[in-house]
């Protein structure tokens, strides 16, 4: 996991902004965790959705609260 992290921070490696959110929830990506919302970056979202894809992680579940 750690590679494929890595390989995606080197082709992203121009983008601050890109590095910067990656950094922040790399900890959680080796241990198998991830998040997954419309708050994230495009790339992000689509990396998270590849590690899906790849069982690098395994959706455990989710939730969903609405604000009133």
């Amino acid at each position: 996991m750690e590679t494929v992290i890595g390989n995606v921070m080197e082709k992203y490696k121009d983008s601050e902004l890109i590095q910067m959110e990656l950094m922040i929830y790399k900890k959680m990506y080796l241990r198998g965790i991830a998040v997954h919302n419309s708050g994230l970056l495009k790339v992000t979202r689509s990396f998270v959705e590849a590690c899906l894809e790849y069982k690098h992680i395994v959706m455990r579940g989710t939730n969903e609260e609405r604000l009133v």
